[in-house]
């Protein structure tokens, strides 16, 4: 019966290693440079070049050709032999240019020795060469794909797609470089100046660690930038991942201890964008009753600016968008309650109207105010200021001398505030 031929591979595993024959085998996404100094059973003793003997399988050991050292020869001197053997190769390492080679076998889809590609490449094959051009593709894993100790040409589609993965990589390494850069200068108070845009997203990624503002694959990159700042920095933070990110920030002067976390967590904007800060710097409104009229038509909205309308607010509120009405007489009772109306100024689907859908509703938290709208409108062409004419939703109701309902309305009105109280003043008055 005829014998089935050998694979490449076998051929390769059958070929026996002599004494003294330098090797190479895989160290995680290193190659370790060693010797052959014995064979013990169904292993080799490798003296690999920081003077270590390990025991390894056929199978994991590459045969540099056509060097041999004395396996007999003290321990030092064969690692001096392979220092400085790894050195000469490394000489021939620094001017290869595995693009050029690709380029001539790139249309060559099979898996080559690296013997053929060291004739490629320097037209000849020797040790020198043989490791320098083994260790260039192996570290490089862009032009060529390893296939056990063949390399196969990639296609110049996935070429390309590795290059830009690598691009993407070295600008997420140089940005946490920086990150971590610029958290050691913040807690050491020597920040002048506003992190730059590489930085920017970062800090923003562990603002939402900190406030249990991310999910799968986001924590996994928030922890991994974490780890890497607080590894590079030495420091030392206790507790979770998101008491450490607070931690952090704390000491880096980005948080207060009583920071806001709930924003952050669902990512609320505080400020707004320069277009729509812009969108709302252009909008205008009539500034008396006749423009009105011109603008919607006349009956569109009842004229209430007679009424002696008032806010009631706290001392610091800017945003005024309510106000009361109260007028009596022959005993009935009419409460105005006014709403300004914001939609009688913003277009439907319109940017500031789109702004708004997102935002549902301005957020009164006790660090800050939140608002629905820029501050353009809300605290100023729109806010129900002392003064000045305002479109208004009104609801009117009327009571009866005993407090009965009589009568509601709902409609659109002009009306003209005439005092902005306070809630402390207003208290005093009641309190006589």
């Amino acid at each position: 019966m005829k014998k089935k031929p050998l694979t490449p591979l076998e051929s390769y595993l059958e070929s026996s290693l002599e004494l003294g024959d330098v090797i190479t085998y895989d160290s995680g996404e290193s190659l370790i440079l060693g010797c052959v100094i014995e064979k013990a059973k169904n292993k080799y003793v490798i003296l690999n070049i920081e003077g270590s003997q390990i025991h390894l399988p056929r199978e994991r050991l590459y045969k540099i050709p056509n060097i041999n050292l004395n396996q007999d020869a003290p321990k030092e001197e064969i690692k001096a032999s392979l220092k400085t053997f790894l050195e000469s190769a490394i000489k021939e390492l620094e001017d290869i240019n595995l693009e050029l080679l690709w380029e001539s076998k790139n249309e060559d889809n099979r898996a080559i020795s690296l013997s053929e590609l060291c004739e490629e490449y320097f037209g000849k094959d020797n040790p020198q060469n043989h490791l320098a051009l083994r260790l260039a593709i192996v570290k490089d894993k862009i032009f060529f794909k390893r296939q056990k100790e063949r390399f196969i040409p990639r296609s110049k589609t996935t070429v390309e797609e590795l290059r830009k993965a690598k691009e993407r990589e070295a600008k997420r390494l140089k940005a946490l470089n920086m990150t971590a850069d610029y958290f050691k200068k913040a807690i050491t108070g020597k920040i002048e100046q506003k992190p730059p845009s590489e930085v920017i997203g970062n800090i923003s990624l562990l603002k939402l660690l900190a406030a249990d503002g991310t999910q799968g694959e986001e924590t996994k990159e928030a922890r991994k930038l974490l780890r890497h700042i607080t590894d590079t920095l030495n420091l030392e933070l206790m507790g979770s991942s998101q008491e450490r990110a607070f931690q952090l920030l704390c000491k880096s002067g980005i948080f207060k201890p009583d920071e806001n976390l709930a924003l952050i967590k669902y990512r609320i904007r505080r400020s707004f964008s320069a277009s729509i800060s812009t969108a709302a710097k252009n909008i205008t409104i009539p500034q008396d009753i006749k423009s009105y009229i011109e603008k919607e038509g006349e009956g569109v909205r009842r004229d209430l600016t007679h009424l002696p309308a008032f806010t009631i607010d706290d001392i610091s509120t800017k945003d005024m968008d309510d106000a009361l009405s109260l007028e009596i007489s022959g005993g009935i009772f009419s409460l105005g309650v006014h709403i300004t109306d914001i939609s009688s100024a913003i277009l439907p689907g319109s940017p500031l109207d789109r702004e708004a859908m997102l935002r549902a509703t301005s957020l009164y938290c006790p660090d800050c105010t939140v608002n629905m709208f820029p501050p353009e409108i809300s605290e100023k062409l729109l806010s129900l200021v002392k003064g000045q004419i305002r479109p208004c939703m009104t609801v009117y109701a009327k009571f009866d001398s005993s407090y009965n309902l009589i009568s509601t309305e709902v409609f659109l009105s002009l009306i003209k505030v005439q005092e902005n109280y306070t809630y402390d003043l207003v208290d005093a008055i009641l309190k006589g």
